[in-house]
């Protein structure tokens, strides 16, 4: 990023560091925090103090121009909370008194229902995988059997797994670590993997030693991960949007379709707020409303409109 002497563009420099060492933010994250404000940062003339370049007229010309040019209502909500935390820096380092970006109202947004796997689907995914890579197959159960994201699932190394007690240490969002249990076939597609002859074996060097690995042994790559994984999804579904995000819904689901209650796969998933797995709550509400309206001799068209509290036709990974 090349400041040419713009003084926003060198204090944020300062917040992306901060971002990372302090706040561990993901590089996907800290990524979209540079992009987003430094696109309004370089809409402003040049050589402006802090204070004269983050005024509320500044920012709200930015995102209405936003606006007009198309953005979507989840977009512009994610930039301006960039614009806010950026602003946060600023008034934190006395670089301006105020944070004008706390002033700008935030789009109104459909929550969006993630994609998952049914528990049909899934059984049929395992089935397929009979014949595949030890290495596919370990990444699957692992994902599907512990509800981890990409990043963690990556970010795995071999002292992270307790194959006999069936945990794995996961390190999530802001390096928040939690215990992960495993499933007996993620236990045993694991073993399995590790001792293949086909895993690539890293370096001695290469320590802490990565579970997954690629050519040269390698820690695997997150595109690598999503390839295999999109792969496999599309031998047993439809839908347009898969990802290894799908698995996790998929397991969050599934728990409480089977009477797992919400704080515990609360816990399971890692989330910091209830608010973030109450999504799932409507997704198996949904299911049982649509089976209570097929089955139950006086459910059906006859009773009267309920009001939806999710967009079911928003429906995307997330």
């Amino acid at each position: 990023m090349d400041d040419g002497g713009n003084v926003l563009l060198r204090i944020l420099k300062g917040f992306l560091a901060e971002l990372q060492d302090v706040r561990g933010l993901s590089p996907h994250t800290i990524m979209s925090y540079r992009r987003d404000i430094t696109e309004f940062v370089n809409g402003l003339p040049e050589d402006l103090s802090p204070e004269e370049g983050m005024t509320f007229q500044a920012l709200r010309r930015h995102m209405s121009s936003l606006r007009v040019s198309g953005q979507q209502a989840r977009t512009l909500a994610r930039k301006a909370a960039a614009l806010r935390a950026f602003g946060d820096h600023l008034v934190e380092r006395e670089y301006c008194k105020a944070n004008p970006a706390r002033e700008l109202s935030t789009p109104r947004q459909g929550r969006r229902l993630p994609v998952h796997l049914t528990q049909k689907e899934v059984a049929r995914l395992f089935d397929t995988l009979s014949d595949a890579k030890e290495r596919d197959r370990a990444i699957l159960e692992v994902l599907y059997g512990g509800g981890l994201r990409l990043a963690e699932l990556v970010g795995m190394n071999l002292e992270d797994i307790d194959l006999r007690e069936g945990t794995v240490l996961v390190r999530g969002k802001g390096r928040k670590e939690r215990i992960a249990p495993l499933g007996g076939p993620a236990i045993a597609a694991l073993r399995a993997y590790l001792a293949s002859p086909d895993r690539p074996t890293p370096p001695l060097a290469a320590q802490p030693e990565p579970v997954f690995t690629g050519r040269g042994g390698r820690r695997l790559s997150r595109r690598t991960v999503q390839n295999i994984v999109r792969r496999w999804l599309r031998s047993v579904s439809d839908h347009v949007h898969l990802s290894p995000h799908t698995l996790r819904h998929s397991f969050a689901t599934h728990l409480l379709e089977r009477g797992a209650d919400l704080r515990s796969v609360q816990e399971l998933l890692g989330h910091r707020s209830l608010t973030s797995t109450e999504i799932y709550t409507h997704m198996t509400v949904d299911r049982l409303r649509r089976t209570y309206d097929r089955s139950h001799p006086r459910g059906g068209d006859d009773r009267p409109p309920r009001r939806r509290a999710v967009n079911a036709r928003s429906v995307k990974g997330g």
